[in-house]
């Protein structure tokens, strides 16, 4: 197996940049305030998040893969991470969220939610993960298994418009904007 990296996406710089190098080679543009500060990227609940264009490049499909990212918030009931909730061909399509609770959440299409048990909104950096190894899906924090179930399926990115990082863009839904910051996106998946 070879790790594929999606994106890498450190989401560092000068304050107040709407500039986010990926090291993976994708372009990324802000809406809204979406910018740089303290080496993370800020959104403040009201209409910023940062998108790239779908490329086939994206797709996760049966294969195993990580998502991550370090999230400091004290938000709840909103989006880190959107690809859209319409339904593909023979596959899913998936979202990271935050409950009202508090808690991380996956979500996909065929099999709803998977809840994590850790509060990450109390205003401290916490790094989350989900992983797909075979059919157990794993969600992390702070490098802690927090839930797991085992699910089947493809993973696919809507065709078109984007993904997206700070709000659920292309279902628009304002209330589940982002208010914190996020820095160290990074996408993996392993291929053959």
């Amino acid at each position: 197996m070879v790790t594929t990296v999606l994106v890498d996406l450190p989401l560092s710089g000068t304050a107040g940049s709407t500039s986010f190098p990926d090291a993976s080679g994708r372009t990324w543009t802000a809406t809204g305030n979406a910018q740089i500060q303290s080496n993370r990227l800020l959104c403040d609940g009201t209409g910023d998040w940062i998108a790239t264009p779908f490329d086939a490049g994206l797709l996760l499909t049966d294969r195993d893969f990580r998502i991550e990212l370090r999230v400091t918030t004290t938000d709840s009931s909103c989006c880190l991470i959107d690809n859209e909730f319409s339904r593909v061909t023979n596959g899913e399509t998936w979202g990271l969220f935050l409950t009202a609770g508090g808690l991380v959440q996956w979500y996909d299409t065929n099999y709803g939610s998977l809840n994590g048990v850790t509060v990450v909104n109390d205003g401290l950096e916490h790094l989350i993960a989900v992983e797909r190894t075979g059919n157990l899906f794993s969600v992390f924090v702070d490098g802690v298994l927090d839930a797991s179930a085992t699910r089947a399926g493809l993973y696919f990115m809507r065709l078109p418009p984007s993904l997206a990082i700070g709000a659920r863009v292309n279902s628009r839904t304002p209330s589940q904007d982002f208010s914190g910051s996020i820095r160290n996106v990074k996408i993996t998946r392993e291929d053959v």
